[in-house]
């Protein structure tokens, strides 16, 4: 039996632990998911029974449980909490805090010293290759016997030992934890939370998490956007406002006079968002000002090098003129 509420609720658990609990909670959560996608598998062979038997009242409503899966409670609430954890392992990788220490104690080494440390921690990094190359290669082994045991027996003897469940590789989730890409794991399932439950304030926020992370300042937009349009209270929700601070507040523009690093298009974005969509005039005209520094030509933001056209100029005439001509 599959006890979901509980692996949510000791996923959640885990992860209150920080750093030390990420790999149990990604377990715990990622088991969920895996619970949701066996479900979704196991329907091909209801397919072919329902047709058989007739009983195409139960199937239609198959179907339609299927169309709703992904949206179910539990599935949320697991992906979500593992989107967290990704999201932490992303912020603060498990080597960063060891490397910056690592970093201060060879500073205050002697030549010597480094050279000695270097050398033995080059013996200790071999010997736990060696030990883990050897215990692979005993559970390989270890493996095979079972199955050739298993294949020698008959009967219930030969079943009982073809069905022995085999021991979980990573029975801590330290494999997930170390995923060399915890940002990328986290955006897959932030599509599907986006795609099957569009109604829930976690899906967007989460989904506007992994796109400021990313820097891709018109994804978070839509999340944001569509965080108001579900959320009670639409932009006031602590929520949608934190991440509307964030969005204004994160560093898109430099108010120093220096280049942007986005784009002039995703920039007027965010400022008709403040100005149009949340009606904030104090923080829309902060946004034009920082981004009338970083976009010095734009016509837009009303830039300091913008070169002026004398009103008399009538501008789509000229253009329709110079469109005309050939050279």
């Amino acid at each position: 039996m599959q006890h979901m509420w509980y692996e949510v609720a000791a996923g959640r658990a885990h992860a209150a632990k920080g750093p030390a609990g990420a790999g149990p909670a990604l377990k715990k959560y990622t088991a969920v998911v895996r619970h949701f996608a066996d479900i979704h598998e196991d329907q091909l062979d209801f397919h072919s029974y329902c047709v058989r038997k007739g009983t195409l009242r139960s199937y239609v409503a198959m179907l339609g449980m299927m169309d709703r899966l992904y949206g179910h409670e539990f599935f949320s609430k697991a992906a979500t909490g593992a989107i967290r954890v990704y999201l932490q392992l992303h912020d603060s990788p498990p080597g960063a805090a060891n490397g910056a220490d690592e970093e201060a104690l060879l500073a205050g080494m002697s030549p010597e010293e480094r050279k000695k440390y270097k050398l033995a921690k080059k013996k200790e990094e071999k010997e736990k290759a060696r030990k883990a190359a050897e215990e692979k290669e005993r559970e390989e082994r270890e493996k095979r016997e079972r199955e050739k045991a298993a294949a020698q027996k008959g009967g219930k003897k030969a079943s009982a030992a073809a069905s022995r469940r085999e021991p979980d590789p990573d029975p801590d989730g330290a494999k997930l934890a170390a995923v060399p890409d915890p940002l990328g794991e986290a955006a897959k399932l932030v599509a599907q939370l986006v795609a099957s439950s569009a109604g829930r304030l976690s899906s967007h926020t989460m989904a506007a998490e992994v796109a400021l992370r990313k820097g891709r300042l018109l994804a978070a937009l839509r999340a944001v956007r569509a965080a108001a349009g579900v959320a009670e209270g639409g932009a006031a929700h602590p929520e949608v406002h934190a991440l509307l601070v964030r969005l204004a507040l994160a560093g898109w523009v430099r108010a120093d006079g220096g280049s942007s690093p986005h784009d002039h298009a995703e920039v007027v974005e965010v400022h008709k968002l403040l100005r149009d969509t949340w009606g904030d005039a104090a923080a829309a005209e902060r946004w034009r000002a920082a981004a009338a520094a970083a976009f010095p030509h734009s016509r837009y933001f009303g830039g300091a090098r913008l070169v002026a056209l004398q009103p008399e100029f009538d501008f789509e005439n000229m253009r329709e003129a110079f469109g005309k001509l050939s050279f």
